[in-house]
């Protein structure tokens, strides 16, 4: 972008082979396992957001996913999400925020939703917080989304590090 080599997505550096893509949809098709789609970085440039040829491009890209019947996608680009052209792009594609948004208010919820997002991924400190679980229940049901928390993740809770790593690792991967 602008001369300058960009990645979006892949935080961990960890990319399927296009064997394994294969049998993942396999699985899906043959066993009615869905697979997903993970686009997480918390880093990434305003052009992700509003530039016509990087937004065309994603498009493209989830598209060939899409095509071959994937259906679950997690994205972060919340920007993106606002201005609904993944959406009207996938209108039957199921989106879930990322647990890196930190969401742990009900008010939180609300926000995603509006942006389009059918399943919110809440912050891990909620797994401690029963209260605001059961207000968020309750709310999420009205707006009829799904919630998930994760069980276990390699970052810490409220990572102190996530911001540099998403960073780093973006930096680390042009020079691999």
């Amino acid at each position: 972008y602008k001369g300058m080599q960009k990645t979006y997505g892949e935080i961990m550096g960890a990319t399927a082979s296009p064997v394994k893509v294969n049998n993942l949809f396999r699985i899906q098709d043959e066993l009615g396992i869905p697979i997903s789609l993970t686009l997480n970085s918390m880093s990434m440039g305003k052009e992700i957001g509003s530039d016509n040829q990087v937004i065309n491009g994603l498009i493209e890209y989830i598209k060939s996913f899409y095509d071959r019947g994937l259906r679950i996608c997690t994205i972060s680009a919340t920007h993106l999400m606002r201005t609904e052209r993944l959406q009207e792009a996938f209108p039957e594609m199921h989106w879930k925020n990322t647990v890196n948004h930190l969401v742990k208010t009900t008010q939180e919820v609300y926000d995603y939703v509006a942006l389009g997002y059918n399943t919110i991924l809440l912050d891990r400190s909620l797994n401690r917080d029963i209260n605001t679980l059961k207000e968020v229940y309750v709310e999420t049901k009205k707006l009829g989304v799904e919630t998930s928390l994760l069980a276990s993740e390699a970052c810490m809770p409220s990572c102190p590090f996530k911001g540099e790593h998403d960073d780093w690792q973006s930096e680390l991967q042009k020079t691999s």
